[in-house]
């Protein structure tokens, strides 16, 4: 059963914010209870003709175990109504994986794109919400690396 969570949320992070082309250390989403997220659960689930199992409690657990998964809440206005806007879409289409869906956030993708030319914030990393900034290096003596971000 935790196997079953644990794909359904590495399927649900797909459709985060973050780099999915290459291995990346984090998917930004927005803040949600748990409660919504195992609604969101039971809807997939039934929403496919496939019955809801486990436990809201385990798949608590699990979602907890992704920390890889950075939920963001709001802390402040977006840079321009337009980024506003385009983020507020972008939410509405997490969680969907059906091919309007796709096809909009390429939209969304090249809209973000053409409107951080005309802010003074740009991101480094593609469709980071509010224009976050990440800096990651490596630690020499461990192998690790190490991130820093900012608004």
């Amino acid at each position: 059963m935790r196997r079953h969570y644990h794909a359904y949320i590495r399927k649900l992070r797909g459709t985060f914010e973050g780099s999915k082309g290459v291995q990346s250390l984090a998917w930004f989403t927005g803040k949600r209870t748990l409660e919504q997220r195992w609604g969101d659960y039971s809807k997939h689930r039934t929403s496919n003709g496939l019955p809801v199992i486990g436990s809201k409690h385990t798949f608590f657990k699990v979602w907890k175990d992704h920390k890889e998964i950075i939920e963001l809440t709001a802390t402040g206005h977006p840079v321009c109504d337009t980024c506003g806007k385009i983020q507020i879409e972008r939410d509405r289409l997490e969680g969907r994986h059906d091919a309007w869906a796709v096809e909009k956030r390429k939209q969304l993708e090249a809209e973000q794109a053409a409107q951080r030319s005309h802010t003074s914030a740009p991101s480094p990393l593609p469709l980071a919400p509010s224009h976050l900034h990440i800096l990651t290096w490596p630690l020499t003596r461990t192998g690790q690396t190490q991130q820093r971000a900012w608004w």
